[in-house]
């Protein structure tokens, strides 16, 4: 009974490390705005440059709510330009989208 409780232990423990090694992740490296407020460059990289997946970013007001959006695939590092009506002030969130 031990040894069965013990198996079942480090099968789930090696099954969580598994796929903990083969979570994708990524950062956001860069955001610029052009000076216009119209262009957004968000530039986002893979912790391991293998990894690719689609990648939506959504551009925020500093003070409010979302006011642009795009989804692109990236492969290892890439940018993402998105369009606005000139707003300035502002930040950017990405996420992995399935």
């Amino acid at each position: 009974m031990k040894f069965l409780k013990f198996s079942s232990l480090t099968l789930l423990f090696s099954l969580i490390f598994t796929f903990n090694v083969n979570a994708k992740s990524f950062e956001i490296t860069d955001y610029t705005v052009s000076i216009t407020g119209i262009f957004h460059d968000v530039t986002v990289a893979f912790d391991d440059l293998n990894h690719f997946g689609s990648i939506r970013c959504v551009i925020y007001k500093k003070n409010g709510g979302p006011i642009g959006m795009k989804k692109e695939l990236i492969t290892g590092v890439g940018t993402i330009q998105i369009k606005t009506a000139g707003i300035t002030g502002t930040t950017a969130k990405c996420n992995i989208v399935n």
